[in-house]
């Protein structure tokens, strides 16, 4: 608790239903500031101060499930329960944006500093590339009239990388105009092959391991689509 405290480390994570809190302050969106007890055996009275979320849920198949989540996030006003119930509900696209990171990004398997302040820029660095990629795959898809998931990071990374090596190379030769036809051309480029088709709607659930029974197991499940719709409860 005392590491993530004083290294300004935020999070937001679901919790079992039956663990006790003590509510120390409710909040006007509903929800509240709980102290959460910490098995500390030289201080038993630690406390963790954070802010709880619950909210009730409609799956895509119709089933009712319940959130509750704890957030060291305590301003209510910057932070809306409801932004960061539904952002929980989405954590399959920070999953992709890590994958992405790690394997499109980076270009070894490891990182190649050896002292930990090496290995903080080397992060950096591959953090703020990877919002250039992002921002540009926003552009992209407005010019083109479709959703930027729709836009491949990794054709867009290459593509991007060929693009700014010819602008490097050319240097002061390059005029306005000619930045802008080599931007159209670029889209154009893209149009064709950086394009992906619609995703499937999935739900993520949690991979459970299948107990050992002599009797077949149902292979086929019913595929839904739709959206997840989230209902705040007052904690």
């Amino acid at each position: 608790t005392q590491a993530w405290g004083e290294r300004d480390i935020v999070f937001l994570a679901r919790v079992r239903e039956n663990i006790r809190v003590e509510v120390v302050e409710r909040l006007p969106d509903g929800s509240a500031i709980v102290d959460v007890p910490v098995r500390d055996e030289q201080n038993k009275k630690q406390r963790l101060r954070l802010r709880e979320i619950q909210a009730q849920g409609v799956a895509v198949n119709g089933k009712t499930f319940t959130l509750r989540l704890w957030t060291s996030l305590l301003d209510s006003e910057r932070f809306a329960a409801e932004d960061l119930a539904r952002r929980y509900i989405e954590r399959w696209e920070h999953e992709l944006y890590y994958r992405e990171l790690k394997l499109d990004v980076r270009s070894a398997r490891v990182l190649a500093s050896h002292a930990p302040d090496t290995a903080l820029q080397e992060i950096a660095a591959l953090v703020l590339a990877s919002a250039v990629i992002a921002r540009i795959r926003v552009e992209a898809g407005a010019q083109l009239q479709v959703p930027p998931r729709r836009m491949s990071f990794s054709q867009l990374m290459q593509s991007t990388e060929e693009l700014w090596n010819a602008c490097r190379l050319a240097g002061e030769l390059l005029t306005p105009q000619l930045l802008d036809r080599m931007w159209k051309q670029y889209l154009d480029d893209v149009r064709s092959w950086a394009v992906l088709p619609e995703r499937r709607s999935r739900s993520c659930p949690r991979a459970l391991r299948q107990p050992v029974s002599k009797w077949p197991r149902k292979v086929d499940q019913p595929s839904h689509t739709g959206k997840v719709t989230l209902e705040l409860v007052h904690v």
